[in-house]
């Protein structure tokens, strides 16, 4: 592998370095792919490459990292509101093309990208609504929505009051500003940008991102929909398959997706058919909000039935220890690899060298069984999600469950506990349950598998916490079923719940 600063040094000196003779095709399976949503700024004189393409690749330099998504596409602000990589469409939408530097730095990134070792995509977000806190109509910049009103999401009273026109807890108060897919302009304005775009950028790949912001048609006309937006994929998939005859090597199509068939299907996204018909190279799942169920299983085996790899996603890092649970339960779901999103925004800072390596632990982990065998992981129980922006993904928590007669909640666990204690490797196994109208001094029972916890092994931690120590054979790889009741010498509560649930397996 090429050393990145030694790339940069050469950039640096204004000549652009030679594509890699080997280029990845669809056959590489991606241990770890980098979604580089943010937007770093380019250099101002047009002259600082080696700290742009720093502040991108350095920390992905070296890593498990196999793939770079770069950003290249929204639809919430003017050309000039960020002076980055992320602005290119709202450029082209404005004057049908971009500066100079736009057009460098892209060949820059893809060039240091492969030299690096890192195969590159373009992404392009299909429903940016990060402008849905302007007052009216009137205040939104990028070029198509100020231009053309009519191709919004937003009904009529939107165009004068904006968010105003709908409730404050509703999901069209943050999308009334989103584009109309339902409309055939918005869809040709989409296709469009992206003939013009690839066939000018020698990326290996493209991406459509249709997690940011999942809703695309007004609520209630989804279905009618579905089949136009079925046939947007298939021209992407034709434009860039006759860009990739042209170069003579493939342009993949990657999209991402909501968490499974049925959300998407509610959404407007017919994936299944996607599949069916090849339009996939590689299929993204999850807006990442919710990544510790088993819900992500449906997508994974849908795409392996149709030989399409399939990449679960996270949405931001979450330390070392989180990382690695959820890797590990990305690996026994038939993961691929794992897609981080947010890359730019991993701790809630910008990229800069102060980070250190702690901070960035995970990368040279999360890609490899090998590299997670033997140390400590925490996995939670989904609690579900609310946000306005990922519309229909607002998933109903399972948290609360009523102590005294509340169903089983759900843990997925992607270790062999098990197997670990069996050869001695497993140092603790610790389940922690939050809860809530627990008095002081009473005790709750619980049930793993069907199996209950001794209750010498289940103490109190606080006011709303107990710590149960299960033994090992109880957990299983996947699904866990656990449940709860009154302990001993408790009055149970009719009010009594357990608010959340974590397992935390350390190693010697």
């Amino acid at each position: 592998m090429v050393c990145l600063f030694a790339v940069l040094s050469g950039f640096q000196m204004g000549s652009m370095t030679a594509v890699a003779e080997e280029l990845i095709t669809d056959h590489r399976t991606r241990r770890i792919i980098i979604n580089d949503d943010g937007g770093v700024r380019l250099p101002e004189d047009g002259k600082d490459w080696d700290r742009y393409l720093g502040e991108r690749l350095r920390l992905a330099a070296g890593t498990q990292a196999d793939s770079y998504f770069q950003c290249v596409a929204a639809t919430s602000h003017e050309p000039e509101y960020l002076p980055g990589l992320v602005s290119t469409m709202s450029h082209w939408a404005a004057n049908k093309k971009t500066p100079a530097i736009y057009d460098e730095a892209t060949r820059r990134l893809i060039d240091a990208a492969r030299q690096t070792g890192l195969e590159v995509f373009a992404s392009v977000r299909l429903n940016d609504t990060h402008d849905r806190g302007k007052a009216n109509v009137e205040a939104l910049t990028y070029p198509l929505k100020n231009k053309r009103p009519d191709l919004l999401l937003g009904n009529a009273d939107s165009m004068e009051r904006g968010a105003a026109a709908y409730p404050q807890d509703s999901v069209m108060h943050w999308f009334w500003p989103g584009l109309n897919w339902g409309q055939a302009e918005v869809r040709q304005h989409f296709l469009d940008f992206i003939r013009w775009f690839c066939s000018r950028q020698d990326f290996d790949g493209l991406e459509l991102d249709y997690y940011r912001h999942p809703l695309f048609f007004r609520l209630g006309e989804e279905e009618q929909h579905t089949p136009a937006m079925t046939e947007f994929v298939r021209q992407v998939r034709e434009t860039l398959s006759e860009i990739g005859r042209q170069r003579s090597r493939p342009y993949l199509l990657a999209i991402r997706v909501p968490d499974t068939p049925a959300i998407a299907r509610r959404s407007g996204l017919d994936v299944e058919t996607w599949l069916r018909e090849g339009l996939i190279d590689l299929l993204i799942v999850g807006g990442g909000y919710m990544p510790y169920s088993g819900r992500l299983k449906e997508f994974v085996d849908l795409a392996h039935e149709h030989k399409v790899d399939a990449y679960p996603c996270v949405n931001h890092c979450r330390g070392p220890v989180k990382m690695r649970g959820l890797a590990s339960n990305f690996q026994a779901l038939g993961g691929d690899g794992f897609y981080l999103f947010n890359f730019t925004r991993v701790t809630g800072r910008a990229v800069v060298p102060e980070w250190g390596i702690a901070d960035m632990i995970s990368l040279h982990e999360i890609g490899s069984a090998e590299t997670l065998h033997g140390k400590e992981k925490t996995f939670l129980a989904d609690t579900g999600e609310r946000r306005f922006y990922i519309g229909y993904s607002n998933l109903e928590s399972q948290f609360p469950v009523s102590i005294l007669g509340g169903r089983a909640a759900e843990l997925f666990v992607g270790d062999d506990v098990g197997e670990a204690e069996k050869d001695g490797s497993l140092k603790e196994l610790r389940l922690e349950v939050s809860v809530a109208g627990v008095a002081p001094g009473e005790q709750i029972a619980i049930k793993l598998n069907g199996v209950a916890v001794p209750p010498k092994s289940i103490t109190r931690a606080g006011e709303t916490e107990f710590k149960a120590f299960p033994a090992a054979a109880l957990v299983r790889r996947g699904v866990n079923d656990v449940s709860f009741a009154p302990g001993i010498d408790s009055p149970g509560h009719l009010d009594s719940q357990v608010t959340g649930l974590k397992l935390v397996v350390q190693y010697k």
